[in-house]
């Protein structure tokens, strides 16, 4: 995998604002873990942890890293008020917002699965 993808800091500007909201919520590891996924999302484009986990920072293999990820995603329970209560206090103030109510749907093996969002608008983008 390319070398650049290594080059995640252990603790980047993600983690400093992540660690500013949630540090009495969530443990420093998991803020440091969410913030590296983030990253990684941006720097390989796609959702496969595999991919991902390749770009994660440290000493650790990607294989190691991939187990990491897959322990995360299939045990912790990520709090949605603590993601949107972070996203409303990034957006600014003096602006007033629009709200969009979308309803999709999947069918995940004979699951149907639907989901209705609520999300605020800002500057063309909707945040969940």
């Amino acid at each position: 995998m390319d070398k650049n993808l290594r080059a995640l800091g252990k603790d980047n500007e993600l983690f400093s604002l992540f660690l500013v909201h949630w540090h009495k919520k969530m443990h420093l590891s998991r803020i440091r873990l969410i913030s590296q996924l983030v990253e990684a999302l941006f720097l390989v484009q796609t959702v496969n942890y595999g991919k991902r986990s390749c770009a994660l920072s440290g000493r650790a293999s990607s294989e190691s890293n991939l187990r990491r990820i897959q322990r995360f995603m299939a045990h912790y329970v990520l709090n949605m008020d603590l993601i949107a209560t972070l996203i409303i206090r990034l957006l600014p103030t003096q602006t007033s917002y629009g709200l969009a109510l979308d309803r999709t749907g999947w069918k995940f093996g004979r699951r149907q699965i639907n989901l209705l969002v609520l999300s605020v608008l800002y500057n063309g983008t909707a945040f969940p």
